[in-house]
Parts: structure tokens; sequence; C-alpha cells
């Protein structure tokens, strides 16, 4: 009968909706813990959070199968994978960031051929850092690149600025230093010894008494 085929419609609909809940792959279990342990640190909520029953059931009410991570192995080793992996990426950012800025260094010292200008020494493993790597990986680091490029080019003109600056200012300290004359060599620094102590100094009353004065 047309109801007895509707119920068997309603039940292969129902397997099949539940063949659709599946327990994650292992990499995507990976992301999804992933996730879960940057919004918690960035949302400053409590490793507890994820054992709470409202939590769990609106997990649960998506994906029946979906396996939550305990408080204890978020707040451990998922927590720790992640700062590992944070930590990583921080050091080749700025690996590649030092790299760009001697360049950017090196190419206004042979601008401005300021033989002043001491460039950085960079240590062989630094040197042995491939550029071409470091522009790939630098697109995938770093969104902001071009504000960063502009922001440091601004940084070194400045730099390069004080640089010419207090130059300019030791150069003029040395004139000035060189005609500048020494006491003990100035001719007008020098007093007569005479006029010293035989017209400015007053005698004393009592030598004036003994004279007769």
């Amino acid at each position: 009968s047309q109801n007895d085929n509707k119920l068997v419609k309603r039940k292969k609909q129902t397997n099949v909706s539940q063949y659709l809940y599946h327990p994650l792959p292992d990499n995507i279990q990976q992301q999804f813990e992933q996730h879960i342990i940057r919004g918690t640190v960035a949302s400053g909520l409590p490793f507890k959070w994820i054992q709470d029953e409202d939590i769990v059931a609106a997990f649960k009410l998506i994906n029946p199968t979906i396996k939550l991570p305990s408080r204890h192995k978020l707040s451990g080793s998922i927590l720790k994978k992640e700062y590992k992996k944070v930590l990583e990426m921080s050091q080749l950012r700025g690996k590649i960031m030092q790299e760009r800025k001697l360049k950017s260094i090196e190419k206004a010292a042979r601008q401005i051929h300021n033989p002043h200008i001491v460039l950085p020494i960079v240590s062989d493993s630094e040197e042995n850092y491939s550029s071409q790597d470091s522009d790939l990986e630098l697109d995938q680091v770093d969104d902001n690149r071009t504000n960063n490029d502009i922001h440091w080019e601004e940084v070194v003109a400045n730099w390069l600025m004080l640089l010419k600056n207090e130059q300019f200012e030791e150069d003029l300290d040395l004139t000035e230093i060189d005609e500048t004359v020494h006491p003990a060599t100035s001719q007008e620094a020098k007093w007569p010894l005479l006029q010293i102590f035989q017209d400015n100094i007053e005698q004393p009353d009592s030598y004036n008494l003994l004279l007769g004065n």
C-alpha cells in the first residue's frame, strides 16, 4: 500500500541520515582539537568548559559520534602541541623578517655610500637561509607583509637620517675642539703675578699696625 511505501522511505531516509554521522578522521580530529584550544585560549575560558553538559549536548546534537577532548587532554598534550607550533612559526617569521631587514639596510647603505655605516654580521646558518624559501614561507606566515615592509623602510630611512645628523654633529664638535684654546696656552688667560700679589691683595691690619700706619 501507499502507507507502507511511505514507511519504507522514511526508514531509508533515517538510515541514510544515520550513515552521515560518522567519527571524524584523525587529521580532521586534530584540526578540530586545534580550533578548540585556540578558541579556549583566545576567549580566556577555563579548560573545564569542554566538559559542561550543555556544551557536550550541543556538539552531540550536531554529530552524535563526535569525540570531544577531555579537560586534562585539552590543557595538556593539545595545548603543548599548539604552543610548540606557534613558537616554531614565530621563530621562522623572526628569521624571515631579519633577512628582509638586512637586505633593506644593505640596499640603503649602497644608495647613500656612507662609509660610517657598519652592517650587522650574519652567521653562516643565517646566510644559508634560502631567499626563495623565505619569500614562499613569508606568504604563509605573514599576511601583512606589505605593511611591514613599508613600516620597516620608514624605520631604515629615519635611522639613516639619524646617522647623518650624528656624523654632522660629531664633525662640528671636532671643529669646535680644534678651535678652542686651552687656558694653559692662551696668553689672555694669564695674569701677571705682580698684579695678583701686589695690586689686588690688601695688607692685613696687623701688618699695618707693625708698620705704624
